[in-house]
């Protein structure tokens, strides 16, 4: 205690931890967390410093107890499911402070993804999305994968397997539409287009305007030569 006996006042120290946060999502659906992801955050310099976890439901990792004056290497080595990831690393260097860049938590937000194709059906016109069009997806031996009626929205597909598919369009051979899938891609689109009845009704409408404009221009050009002719006969007369 003080000389005077009172109570000298407590000084609090607070102590963080250098953190390594990671935050894993899925590439398209950013609120969908990705778990049990596996992460090495490796120290080549010290492999006792050598460090795995995996994400949690939140698609998140948190490592600590970080050494000053070190350099680390982050890199993903698994993905759940399906997934795929990139396994480039990416260097953290913890400064003589214990912090990383000047901060004592760096965040990173990192995304995997899951190869998925989007098939959409348009009016081939205006290209709108068309709804109550019933389509079919096979694959290039002919087995077909899924049958649906569109709804204006695409239907997607996750993880084929890597080739040729098609598309029939009321299993009319004619409506055939043939694309490839490939796994190094996030996401394809494939829009099947469909000739509609109003795509005719528009059609039909702008070619009835074409033929009287066609033949109002006939009729102004006949009227024209006739009033030429009157005129060179009346020229004549006198």
């Amino acid at each position: 205690g003080k000389a005077d006996g009172s109570i000298p006042e407590t000084i609090r120290f607070a102590c963080e931890k250098t953190k390594i946060h990671i935050r894993l999502s899925d590439e398209f659906y950013a609120n969908q967390k990705v778990e049990g992801a596996e992460f090495s955050l490796s120290c080549e310099a010290n492999p006792e410093l050598n460090q795995t976890a995996q994400t949690d439901e939140n698609g998140e990792i948190v490592f600590t107890d970080l050494e000053k004056n070190t350099t680390y290497l982050l890199r993903q080595t698994s993905a759940p499911g399906e997934y795929k990831f990139d396994s480039s690393v990416v260097e953290v260097s913890v400064a003589g402070d214990g912090r990383i860049d000047g901060e004592a938590e760096a965040v990173y937000d990192l995304t995997n993804y899951i190869a998925r194709v989007n098939i959409s059906v348009e009016d081939r016109l205006f290209s709108n999305p068309l709804s109550d069009v019933n389509l079919a997806l096979y694959d290039s031996d002919g087995q077909m994968i899924r049958s649906w009626t569109s709804r204006g929205s695409a239907e997607t597909f996750e993880n084929l397997p890597e080739g040729g598919y098609y598309v029939l369009v009321d299993g009319d051979e004619d409506s055939r539409y043939d694309f490839e899938f490939s796994e190094d891609e996030a996401l394809q689109e494939v829009s099947v287009t469909v000739w509609t009845i109003q795509n005719t009704a528009v059609v039909a409408a702008a070619l009835i305007i074409l033929i009287l404009i066609i033949l109002t221009l006939l009729r102004i050009v006949k009227k024209r030569k006739s009033s030429k002719k009157n005129e060179q006969e009346d020229v004549q007369e006198n």
